[in-house]
């Protein structure tokens, strides 16, 4: 009763899609944080069986839960979720984030300034077996300080429900994705600041394997990149990676891995892909003829290395790419050429066929991957 009287009633919340082994572990790391909190709440976007909280004895406030009757998607889970909260404070997490245990303590007082709208945190990627996920670790710009951010990441948010109904929350949002950029343009907006509480560490533990990282990346970002074909053309787009490969290319040479060059490529194609058919409609034959297209091109840049091209081909059809076309003859998309003629030139391509083609294949087989909340497995397979 003496630690619920220093703290206004602060409300946590998480959700989960055929995610509840994330989810359990998460609330059951909140009881590290040494903060009370007057409601615990998960948000269960319509998984195929039900969340039950794990040992609810074991919180001040037992657990509950809101099953929501069809899926949602992330941005909508929070729409609902936050709107159903009752505290003074609320503090969201995804399910598969975990900040240091004193993260939270700190974020309430960088909270607590007047002029502070929400305060988030970079989620830095797990460190795990993965040349995949040892890439994303070793490249993530990692900050030790606090400071101004013009938006803050849905993964992990900390505010007053007086800000939240000051904005309108997300009540004028539809969208399944992008929910955070939303609102964060929203508390700058309304004069406040955002905060990035970066002085402790705040984590993801998810391991995506290559294919759930690519469909992921190509998710999140395929109607933004859909809005600039439309108005500008692929080659915009494409034109713009180039920088993403350069440093990709810069990782191969320090680390003599080219996994960032060969996912980046990957998502390059997926996300276009998803962009031409979100262009057309999804009554149009003419976007997923265009996807297909595009797909053929990429492959024929693969061609002359077959064992590449098999990993490629076998990625993209676990990333939800079915019936493939095949490497195709024609340069359908110049553009495609070259963005990718750097890799080509640097030699990375030989370096895959002939070394890192067989150890990405051992890493699968032996790592122990997760899923996504976008995805309808519990794991990857």
């Amino acid at each position: 009763s003496t630690l619920m009287s220093d703290f206004p009633r602060i409300s946590f919340i998480t959700y989960t899609y055929n995610d509840h082994h994330a989810a359990a572990g998460l609330l059951r790391h909140t009881l590290d944080f040494g903060v009370p909190f007057a409601e615990m709440l998960v948000i269960d976007d319509a998984s195929a069986s039900p969340f039950v909280p794990p040992e609810p004895s074991l919180f001040p406030s037992a657990p509950r839960v809101l099953r929501l009757e069809r899926k949602h998607g992330p941005g909508q889970a929070k729409r609902a979720g936050l709107n159903a909260l009752t505290g003074d404070i609320f503090f969201s997490l995804d399910a598969d984030i975990r900040p240091h245990k004193h993260w939270l303590k700190h974020a309430l007082s960088l909270l607590a300034r007047p002029d502070t709208g929400m305060v988030g945190a970079q989620c830095i990627p797990a460190l795990a077996g993965s040349s995949l996920a040892r890439a994303r670790y070793r490249t993530f710009p990692q900050r030790r300080d606090d400071r101004d951010a013009p938006k803050l990441p849905g993964g992990c948010m900390l505010l007053r429900r007086s800000v939240w109904e000051q904005v309108g929350g997300l009540d004028d949002y539809a969208g399944a994705l992008w929910e955070d950029v939303h609102l964060s343009r929203k508390i700058l907006a309304s004069g406040l600041r955002l905060l990035s509480c970066d002085s402790l560490p705040v984590y993801e533990t998810r391991h995506l394997d290559r294919a759930a990282h690519c469909r992921r990346e190509a998710v999140y970002y395929g109607e933004a990149v859909a809005a600039i074909v439309k108005k500008y053309g692929p080659e915009r787009y494409l034109h713009d990676s180039g920088p993403a490969l350069h440093a990709a290319l810069d990782y191969a040479r320090r680390y003599s891995d080219p996994i960032l060059v060969y996912a980046g490529f990957m998502v390059t194609l997926l996300t276009l892909a998803r962009a031409l058919r979100l262009l057309a409609g999804p009554k149009e034959a003419s976007g997923d003829e265009a996807a297909r297209a595009l797909l053929s091109e990429g492959m024929r840049l693969f061609a002359p290395y077959p064992e590449s091209l098999a990993l490629l081909r076998a990625d993209l059809a676990r990333a939800g790419e079915k019936e493939l076309p095949e490497a195709g003859d024609a340069k359908s998309m110049p553009a495609l050429a070259a963005y990718f003629a750097p890799a080509l030139s640097a030699g990375v391509m030989d370096s895959l066929e002939q070394d890192w083609v067989p150890r990405y294949r051992q890493e699968d087989a032996a790592a122990n991957f997760d899923a996504h909340y976008m995805q309808d497995a519990a794991r990857i397979l």
